[in-house]
């Protein structure tokens, strides 16, 4: 199903072996990491001066930038301030020793995976195993052998380029699959968004009672046919997106837009007794809205509104495009309700009238001649009381 592509962030295995999920791309932004180590910044934390200039002189020889630090404390400051890639770390110093930095380091989550090659004239078997333990990430004993330093320094370097790599490739999973979710609570409303998430499929449900409400801008046809098509479009964009804003200010869920018609419903997915009030409030509210905004628009804008109340049947229907919709005759008498109304006035039927009798204030309108329903005594929705 469709459905799978669309959450497919939310099923990814972050620990599949990388050449597995790592688009082609991603592997050359590795393979170039990897090239690119050569040019990392690498920090020197000793505080014998001769030891920090040999270690200079051999990083600029290799093609690192170095950065000194003559102890701990130094060194603690410096990695606080500036981008380093590698510390290059002696034990025995003034002030803060070697074991403290890395314990420091280790303990702070910007720099626990800072690759740290302790190199020090301590070179015991006990020291270097404390040392690796500790977090350090590799140990070369002084008096240094050149040829040794660079490869674990390189190997320590590439290690950390491929991880950032593969950190920032999970970041930009994360950020698609945050993405996906905010896709589906615009598509979907956020409760069967979070069931699609956990998996669930084929959403449907029987709802004894909610009110569904249909609103239609009058006369828009003719008007689309004869106006610019940007005109029509921001005509539509400013009356809807108003709507959009209503309907999350009101316990309403939108169900969607036909052309100029716009359906919305109230008592699902979640379900309320009082359905029939809050997609009244929300109709009076449309037709306040729409005055306030008709100065704004290229052309005034007139619209009818429809609602009854019923059973529906709702539930998630399509394949590449999800879309929460509503079934019944319900839905049917409610599109009725509109389209047998007139401009600028809310048209309910008689179920809907027996719901809000008693809260609301409303006038008899008569029987209509209903398509498919016969005759139906009808009403205006005028006030909250």
């Amino acid at each position: 199903m469709a459905i799978e592509a669309l959450l497919r962030y939310h099923s990814a295995d972050l620990i599949t072996p990388r050449k597995q999920r790592l688009p082609s791309t991603m592997i050359e932004r590795v393979e170039l990491a990897r090239v690119s180590a050569q040019r990392a910044r690498v920090l020197i934390v000793d505080d014998d001066r001769a030891r920090r200039t040999t270690l200079e002189h051999h990083l600029h020889d290799l093609g690192y930038e170095s950065v000194s630090a003559r102890d701990g404390e130094e060194a603690l400051v410096v990695l606080q301030r500036e981008p380093i890639d590698a510390v290059l770390l002696d034990l025995v110093m003034p002030k803060i020793d070697g074991f403290e930095v890395l314990a420091h380091m280790r303990g702070d989550h910007r720099f626990a995976a800072l690759p740290v090659i302790i190199l020090s004239s301590l070179d015991d078997e006990d020291t270097i195993v404390d040392c690796i333990s500790r977090g350090a990430t590799d140990y070369v004993a002084w008096p240094f052998n050149p040829v040794l330093l660079n490869a674990r320094l390189e190997a320590s370097l590439s290690a950390k380029r491929l991880r950032d790599v593969e950190e920032a490739y999970v970041e930009q999973v994360r950020a698609d699959r945050m993405r996906s979710d905010d896709l589906l609570r615009v598509m979907l409303p956020d409760s069967i968004a979070e069931r699609l998430k956990d998996g669930e499929r084929d959403i449907a449900e029987h709802f004894d009672e909610v009110t569904v409400l249909f609103a239609d801008i009058v006369d828009f046809t003719p008007y689309a046919a004869q106006s610019d098509p940007q005109e029509v479009l921001r005509t539509l964009n400013q009356v809807f997106n108003c709507f959009d804003a209503l309907c999350a200010r009101h316990p309403v869920e939108k169900i969607k837009t036909i052309g100029d018609e716009f359906m919305a419903a109230a008592g699902l997915p979640i379900p309320s007794r009082d359905h029939a009030l809050e997609a009244g409030a929300l109709a009076l509210d449309m037709l306040s809205a729409l005055q306030d905004i008709n100065p704004r628009l290229p052309r005034p804008v007139r619209i009818r509104i429809g609602l009854h109340s019923g059973p529906v049947i709702a539930g998630v229907i399509g394949a590449r495009k999800l879309a929460y919709d509503l079934w019944g005759d319900t839905v049917n008498t409610a599109h009725r309700m509109q389209s047998s109304g007139i401009e600028n006035a809310i048209t309910v039927s008689e179920a809907t009238y027996e719901l809000l009798k008693d809260r609301c204030s409303l006038a008899l309108r008569g029987h209509v001649q209903v398509k498919g329903k016969g005759e139906m005594r009808t009403y205006f929705l005028t006030g909250i009381a």
